[in-house]
């Protein structure tokens, strides 16, 4: 790797850690220099703002694991639990996806915190990671519901809103060590799992 690449991938290392830790707005580019061991100016040979630099990251984050990582797994998944339980398919989705996040967590940190901020990377999530994705889903779920497991005054879309937004709330919990009771990611999946489908009502 020539220097100038090495540098290069140094800012932006440093960049991608101080995003994911403290949020693009409150990071510097002089912090992002002492983090990445050059000084400011360079950074600024590389990249005319520092706006570039986050769009360049976000760039990189989806060259690298949106196809191979967070897109064909997902189909494999949807195809090998297709006839499973609904709870076999729903926990093995939830622990890969999990595990993905644990593997990448400073990118998919900076997705999640910066999405609201930046059209831009909106829309490159978008097109390259969130309607792909749905697609997946949404085929998965359509299967489930043929085959009578959700109710029919319930469409797929709905279900799947409800679900990653319970399931959303957990991963932010573990991720962050928010959790407050001695519980691993596993069983909170599970208990999630089974609010999502029976509900939070007294069965007695």
């Amino acid at each position: 790797m020539k220097k100038s690449e090495q540098t290069k991938l140094k800012i932006s290392s440093a960049a991608c850690e101080l995003f994911c830790e403290k949020g693009y707005s409150a990071t510097s580019t002089s912090e992002i220099a002492k983090r990445a061991e050059v000084s400011e100016g360079t950074i600024f040979r590389y990249f005319a703002t520092k706006k570039d630099l986050l769009l360049y990251i976000a760039t990189y984050g989806i060259e690298m694991f949106a196809e191979d990582i967070a897109i064909k797994p997902l189909v494999d998944l949807s195809e090998k639990y297709k006839d499973e339980s609904i709870e076999k398919f729903l926990y093995e989705l939830v622990m890969n996806r999990y595990k993905l996040m644990e593997e990448h967590k400073s990118i998919i940190m900076i997705f999640m915190n910066e999405l609201s901020f930046h059209n831009e990377i909106q829309e490159l999530f978008r097109k390259e990671i969130g309607e792909k994705v749905n697609d997946i889903l949404t085929k998965s779920f359509d299967n489930f519901f043929k085959r009578g497991v959700f109710r029919d005054d319930i469409n797929t879309r709905s279900a799947m809103r409800y679900f990653s937004g319970m399931i959303f709330v957990i991963f932010m919990e573990h991720v962050h060590g928010m959790r407050d009771e001695n519980i691993s990611i596993e069983e909170d999946v599970k208990i999630a799992i089974d609010i999502f489908l029976n509900g939070v009502r007294n069965r007695n």
